[in-house]
């Protein structure tokens, strides 16, 4: 579609739509934009999250992981090294 928008159909208990429909009423907003304000909402914390978690768990399927063990002696090092500096 040309405004960038997608129409599309999904179930939802009655109860929700009629708080849905409350609320667009409330605020004198129609129903499809008292729900686009929900999507957003949670596209923003708990989606963003789990998308976040998707493509983690897709990179280290990739094999673009780093071992737990070599990241910790990593830290070590760097945290030996800089008590040694600190030492002098």
């Amino acid at each position: 579609m040309a405004d960038g928008k997608t129409q599309i159909s999904i179930r939802i208990p009655t109860e929700m739509l009629q708080m849905f429909d409350r609320i667009a009423a409330g605020v004198e907003r129609d129903r499809s934009f008292v729900m686009n304000e929900a999507f957003r909402l949670y596209m923003e914390s708990e989606g963003k999250d789990l998308l976040e978690e998707i493509e983690g768990f897709a990179e280290l399927d990739a094999g673009h992981g780093v071992d737990a063990d070599e990241m910790i002696s990593k830290a070590r090092a760097i945290v030996a090294r800089r008590r040694s500096e600190q030492a002098r």
